[in-house]
Order: C-alpha cells, then sequence, then structure tokens
C-alpha cells in the first residue's frame, strides 16, 4: 500500500471485514473467494496495455473472465448478505 490509512472507523470496519473471514463459519466462502481471485490476472497491466492500444487477445479473455468473477462474487456476497440478515432475524 502506498498510503496506509489512519482513519480508525476504516481500519475498524477492515478489520471486522478480516475476522469474518477467519470465523470456521466462513471457511467455505473464503475458499471459494480465493479459488475465484486466483484466476484474476494483473488487471493493472491489462489496463496499461488497453490505454496503450497494445491489448492480445488473451488480454480481451482476461477482461471478460475477471467480469463473469466480478458478477459471481457480487451474487455470492448478496445471497451471504441476505443470509445473514435472515439468520440475525431467527
Amino acid at each position: 500500500m502506498l498510503h496506509p490509512t489512519t482513519n480508525k472507523l476504516t481500519l475498524n470496519r477492515r478489520f471486522r471485514h478480516i475476522s469474518f473471514f477467519l470465523q470456521p463459519s466462513s471457511e467455505d466462502l473464503s475458499i471459494e473467494l480465493q479459488t475465484h481471485l486466483k484466476s484474476v490476472k494483473n488487471v493493472v497491466r491489462m489496463m496499461k496495455r488497453f490505454k496503450s492500444s497494445r491489448l492480445k487477445l488473451s488480454d480481451w479473455i482476461s477482461v471478460r473472465d475477471v467480469i463473469n468473477i466480478e458478477i459471481k462474487l457480487n451474487i455470492e456476497i448478496k445471497c451471504l448478505f441476505f443470509f445473514l440478515l435472515f439468520l440475525s432475524s431467527i
């Protein structure tokens, strides 16, 4: 990180997120997220190639894959949110 935050609210929010993923009940979700994120290519490098008009076919395929992974993660996170909301209402 180039500029670590010193904002207490931001740090506490990050700590809560990390704590959530370290809980045994979140292990499946953590493994699934890791699996998805491992397949993400270097987005910064792809953006540099995109700006310089030097993208290869493999880069376009990677961009498509990143978008698909984002969609899957978004759906999974929403499902998790509603599941947790449901559990808290019981």
